[in-house]
C-alpha cells in the first residue's frame, strides 16, 4: 500500500475542497453519466494525471473516464485489454482494502511494464479510495508521468464526494423507476410531484455532502415541506416553529444594529450545531450536523443548495396555482 501522506504543496487541501464544492454542485443539475464524466476529467486534472477513471460498486468497468494526454487513443484491441484489466485490478484491490494502492506494487501481465512506460509514457498508476458513510463505494485510479503524494485532506475530501456519487446512482436509478410508475392521468399533479421530488434529491445531496444528521426545508411560516436524514429525538413541528421563530429574532436583531449581510444563522451546541438559511424570501433550509472538519463549507453547500431550491421553489408555486 502507498504510504505517502503529505500534500505536495501547503494549499492543495483548500484547493481540493473548493473543487469538490465546485463539482458537486452539479450533481443534481445534470444526467448522472455526465457529471461522473466532469468529475472525472476535473479530478484528473487537478492532480495532473494523464488518465483517470473512477468505479463504483463491484464493477469491473468505470463509469466515468478521461483520457486528458490521449494516451489510450492509439492503442491497439489487444493493449486497451491490457490496459483495462490492470485498471480494473488497481480498482478492485482499494476496494477490497479500503485503502490507497500502487500499481507497482500489485502482480502484472507480461508486457504490461513495456506498455505502461514506454508506450503510454506513464510511470505509476495510484489508487484512491471513494467512500460514503465509512464504507469504500469505490475507487478513483489515476496515472501520472511522474510519482505523486497524496494526503489526508485528499481522502477526506473524496469521501465528500463519495456521498454525492452514492447518491447520485440512487437518484439516477430512482428517477427512471419514479417516471415510469406514475399513473395519475393529472397533470399537475404528476409536475407537483417531479419539483417536489427534486427538492428532496437537492436535500439529500446536501445531507450526503455535509454528513449531517437530517436536512430539513421549511416554510417561513414553519409549515413542513421536505426532509432528508435521520428522525430526530423531539416533535420536528415543535421544531419547526423554533427555527421558524429563531430565525425571525435573529434577523430582526441584526437589522437593529444595521446588519445587511448574508441571511444566515448559526445555532451552536455542545454536540450538535443547525445552520439555518433561508431561501427565496418563503422558505427556511434547516442543517442539523455534528463536528465538521471544514465547517465553513457546509455554510457554502447551503448557498449552492438554496439557490437551485429557489428554482423548484418558484416551479411548485406555479404548479400550486395552476
Amino acid at each position: 500500500m502507498t504510504t505517502n501522506a503529505a500534500v505536495s504543496r501547503a494549499d492543495q487541501g483548500a484547493d481540493l475542497h473548493r473543487l469538490i464544492f465546485e463539482l458537486t454542485s452539479r450533481a443534481t443539475a445534470v444526467p448522472f453519466s455526465q457529471f461522473v464524466g466532469e468529475v472525472t476529467a476535473k479530478l484528473a486534472g487537478f492532480y495532473g494525471s494523464s488518465v483517470g477513471r473512477i468505479f463504483l460498486g463491484g464493477s469491473q468497468q468505470p463509469v466515468g473516464a478521461a483520457d486528458l494526454h490521449d494516451c489510450l487513443k492509439h492503442l491497439s484491441v489487444a493493449d486497451r485489454e491490457l490496459f483495462d484489466r490492470h485498471d480494473a485490478q488497481l480498482a478492485h484491490e482499494v476496494r477490497r482494502t479500503g485503502r490507497p494502492a500502487k500499481l507497482s506494487q500489485l502482480p502484472t501481465k507480461p508486457g504490461f511494464e513495456k506498455l505502461l512506460r514506454e508506450t503510454l509514457g506513464l510511470g505509476e498508476g495510484y489508487g484512491l479510495p471513494i467512500q460514503s458513510h465509512g464504507k469504500t463505494q469505490g475507487a478513483l485510479c489515476l496515472y501520472h508521468r511522474d510519482p505523486v503524494r497524496f494526503s489526508k485532506a485528499d481522502l477526506q475530501s473524496l469521501q465528500a464526494l463519495g456521498n454525492v456519487l452514492q447518491g447520485s446512482v440512487k437518484q439516477d436509478d430512482g428517477s427512471a423507476r419514479y417516471l415510469e410508475d406514475v399513473r395519475e392521468k393529472d397533470k399537475k399533479m404528476q409536475h407537483y410531484k417531479l419539483h417536489l421530488q427534486k427538492i428532496e434529491m437537492i436535500l439529500e445531496e446536501l445531507r450526503a455532502l455535509t454528513m449531517a444528521r437530517s436536512v430539513l426545508l421549511i416554510e417561513r411560516t414553519a409549515e413542513f415541506i421536505a426532509k432528508r436524514g435521520e428522525d430526530l429525538p423531539y416533535d420536528e413541528s415543535h421544531l419547526n416553529v423554533l427555527l421558524a421563530g429563531g430565525y425571525e429574532a435573529s434577523k430582526r436583531i441584526a437589522g437593529l444594529l444595521g446588519s445587511t449581510g448574508e441571511k444566515m444563522v448559526v445555532h451552536e451546541g455542545e454536540g450538535e450545531s443547525v445552520l439555518v438559511k433561508e431561501v427565496a424570501s418563503r422558505a427556511l433550509l434547516a442543517i442539523i450536523y455534528r463536528d465538521h472538519d471544514v465547517p465553513q463549507l457546509i455554510a457554502e453547500w447551503a448557498n449552492s443548495a438554496a439557490a437551485r431550491l429557489e428554482e423548484e421553489l418558484a416551479a411548485l408555486g406555479e404548479v400550486r396555482i395552476l
